[in-house]
């Protein structure tokens, strides 16, 4: 022990400092020591004691952190400071997302699309081909109607828009999962 530390007790391994302000006999600091390494230190503050474990922390089964809930307890106080959960790399917070669709809410609703019929008679593509009227231009090159090439523009908006809706509700349901994980992990409401 150096100048100013004032020892309290010694048992079993521990010893417990409290090191002096200014020759005051005033401990400004206490210290738990075990076998030779210091294990926490408390050190009085305007708002409280801050607590500072140096080492790691092992909680007993169904034992939890109660906090307060009025104004709130954060865990990490500054977006670079990083945590990780189950044993993943720690991290800092990661950056913010951009949005830029300003509309939001909290219900998550059922596809409003359905699926076109197409009872068109054309044949889908993913290329909308030139339509021409009456027995000139391509059609009249190719032989083809202006009425197929109308069916087969027809039949490939609705091969897109089917396509969609079901991209669309693949997202939803991704979303949806991991709205799902996260409220088991407790994270959102």
């Amino acid at each position: 022990m150096g100048e100013g530390d004032i020892q309290y007790k010694k048992t079993r391994g521990w010893k417990w400092t409290g090191k002096e302000v200014g020759g005051s006999g005033v401990a400004a600091r206490l210290e738990a020591w075990a076998d030779g390494l210091e294990a926490i230190r408390l050190t009085p503050s305007d708002t409280g004691v801050d607590i500072r474990l140096l080492g790691d922390t092992t909680m007993a089964d169904a034992k939890n952190i109660i906090v307060g809930s009025s104004t709130g307890t954060k865990i990490g106080t500054a977006t670079t400071q990083k945590l990780g959960f189950y044993n993943a790399s720690p991290v800092a917070q990661p950056s913010a997302y951009t949005q830029t669709y300003a509309t939001a809410n909290k219900i998550h609703d059922n596809p409003t699309g359905a699926a076109i019929t197409d009872s068109s008679g054309g044949t889908a593509s993913q290329t909308i081909a030139a339509i021409y009227g009456g027995s000139t231009g391509a059609a009249a090159t190719t032989n083809e109607p202006c009425e197929t090439a109308t069916k087969n523009a027809i039949a490939s908006l609705a091969d897109e828009v089917n396509k969609l809706i079901n991209d669309v509700a693949d997202v939803k349901q991704l979303v949806n999962s991991v709205i799902d994980d996260l409220q088991v992990l407790g994270f959102v409401g």
